[in-house]
């Protein structure tokens, strides 16, 4: 579904989010070899399952590694910034209708240098494979090497977005009760209520385990105050005449917690007071503090970690 389809959707109920996912693959040119493994273990005196060699079909190969890197950029500074998680490995991505042209442009531009590269690739496979017989010496076995037929299956680039279950009956619950008559209108508002709630509590639970997992808020914070520290301990055993390296102060070190805010602000769909008091109060502790003043500043340093461990007790 396109950007421009969601934008679209009929309903009087506005979609805060979509999900979406990303799936890539690269084919992989790297292979066990057997022959060589059995040469390595019987040099060593070994037993034969004592050792393993990998040997890659495509050495150095720039257009693979571009494709990597493509996937890459797409996933960490495309969907990794954009959304949250709703599940386990492989599940949709929560991403806001707010940021969902930014992100779809991002991993569209990943995706069109991803394509070229993959082309290049496939116009020269056999040139390539000839190479080979050369760079690996003995080690080439023609029929490591799959046809280009064969080769193109292994490539493929799926970005999809989707609708959240809501929007009236006009969306995916009307779709699916569409041929209910009136007499069962009371039941069908019922559904609709319910599966709006199933969505609003899986959107309230991401926001929630972006401020509580993994390197969420808490993290960040904790960094500040630690990483602040630091710096003073350091200033004060300097001053005492020990000869110790300076903490330290990254421009990160303020930008990550100032990121994460901005990301829950965007997934605060239903205003929790809570989650925009927090929000609220990491950019009055940190918003307009600089690197400059940490480093010069003993005293910018104390109000920062006085403020910042404040915040620190909500969680």
């Amino acid at each position: 579904m396109t950007v421009e389809q969601l934008k679209n959707i009929g309903g009087d109920i506005a979609i805060p989010a979509v999900t979406c996912t990303l799936e890539v693959s690269v084919f992989n040119s790297k292979v066990k070899d057997n022959d060589t493994a059995l040469d390595v273990s019987s040099d060593k005196q070994a037993d034969e399952s004592a050792y393993q060699v990998i040997k890659d079909l495509f050495p150095k190969s720039k257009e693979l590694e571009t494709m990597r890197s493509c996937y890459g950029r797409a996933r960490n500074h495309g969907i990794y910034k954009y959304t949250i998680a709703t599940g386990g490995k492989g599940s949709p991505r929560l991403l806001p209708m707010k940021n969902l042209e930014k992100c779809t442009r991002f991993v569209d531009e990943c995706e069109k240098e991803f394509k070229e590269e993959r082309d290049k690739f496939l116009d020269s496979y056999e040139n390539k494979v000839a190479e080979q017989a050369f760079k690996l010496g003995r080690g080439f076995d023609a029929t490591q090497y799959k046809t280009r037929h064969e080769v193109v299956k292994y490539f493929s680039w799926q970005y999809s977005i989707q609708p959240l279950p809501q929007g009236g009956v006009k969306g995916v619950m009307g779709e699916l009760f569409g041929d209910i008559n009136d007499d069962f209108k009371e039941r069908l508002d019922y559904l609709e209520s319910e599966c709006k709630s199933a969505v609003q509590q899986s959107i309230d639970k991401g926001v929630q385990k972006e401020i509580h997992e993994g390197r969420g808020l808490k993290d960040f914070l904790e960094n500040v105050v630690n990483r602040l520290k630091l710096r003073n301990e350091t200033e004060e055993q300097q001053d005492n005449g020990e000869k110790v390296a300076t903490a330290k102060i990254s421009e990160s070190l303020l930008q990550n917690p100032l990121d994460k805010v901005e990301k829950l602000q965007d997934f605060n769909f239903t205003n929790d007071p809570e989650v925009t008091k927090l929000c609220e109060q990491v950019q009055e502790a940190i918003g307009g503090i600089t690197k400059s003043q940490l480093d010069d500043s003993r005293y910018t340093r104390d109000t920062v970690i006085t403020s910042v461990s404040s915040i620190l007790d909500r969680f």
